[in-house]
C-alpha cells in the first residue's frame, strides 16, 4: 500500500463495503487521464488496436511536419507537441518498439521536409538543433536497450538520421555531445 496514508486510514478504506470502494476507485481513476487511458488500453483494446494507434500517430506526425513553418521556433514547438504525443503513447501502452519507430519517423520527417531550417547554424535555430540532437541521444539509448532482433528494423534509419545530424546545422551539437556517426 502507498506510504503517504496512515495505517488507520488504510484499514478504514479496506474495511469499506465493496460497493463504496468501487465508487471511490472509479472517482479516483477519472481524475487521472493517463491512468484512465491505460486502463482503457489494457482492458478494452487488442494488439490490432496498438497497430492502429501507431499508424494514426505516425500519419499525424508526418502530416504536421510537412507543413510550412516560417521560423525554427514554430517548428520546434510543433516537434515538442508531437514528441509529447509519442511519450504519452509510450506511457499508456508501454510500447517501446512503437515509441522508437515513431521518434525515428518524426526526426527523419523533420530533416526531409524542414531542411531549410537546418541548412546553416544560427541563433534562430539553436534551440531546435539542440533539441534534435538531445532527442536523438535518448533515441539511441532506447535503441541500445532493445532486443537484438528488433535492432535490425531500425539500424539503417538511425544511421540515416545520424548522417543528417552530422551534416546539417545540428553538427555543432552532434560533436559537442559526442553523438555517434552510426549505430553498430
Amino acid at each position: 500500500m502507498p506510504k503517504n496514508i496512515s495505517k488507520d486510514l488504510e484499514y478504514a478504506i479496506v474495511s469499506l463495503p465493496q460497493k463504496e470502494k468501487d465508487k471511490l476507485l472509479l472517482r479516483l481513476i477519472a481524475k487521472n487521464d493517463v491512468l484512465t487511458e491505460q486502463l482503457h488500453y489494457k482492458l478494452l483494446e487488442s494488439e490490432e488496436d496498438l497497430k492502429f494507434r501507431r499508424i494514426d500517430l505516425k500519419e499525424l506526425s508526418t502530416k504536421l511536419l510537412k507543413g510550412k513553418f516560417p521560423y525554427g521556433q514554430t517548428l520546434l514547438t510543433e516537434i515538442r507537441q508531437i514528441n509529447a504525443k509519442i511519450t504519452r503513447h509510450k506511457r499508456v501502452t508501454g510500447d517501446k518498439y512503437g515509441e522508437l519507430e515513431l521518434l525515428i519517423n518524426m526526426l527523419l520527417t523533420v530533416f526531409q521536409y524542414q531542411d531549410k531550417h537546418l541548412e546553416t547554424y544560427s541563433i534562430k535555430v539553436d534551440k531546435l538543433c539542440s533539441f534534435l540532437v538531445k532527442r536523438t541521444i535518448t533515441l539511441i539509448k532506447n535503441y541500445d536497450a532493445l532486443h537484438e532482433d528488433y535492432k535490425i528494423d531500425f539500424s539503417s534509419d538511425i544511421d540515416d538520421l545520424l548522417s543528417f545530424l552530422h551534416s546539417k546545422a545540428t553538427s555543432y551539437y552532434s560533436k559537442q555531445l559526442n553523438l555517434p556517426r552510426e549505430v553498430a
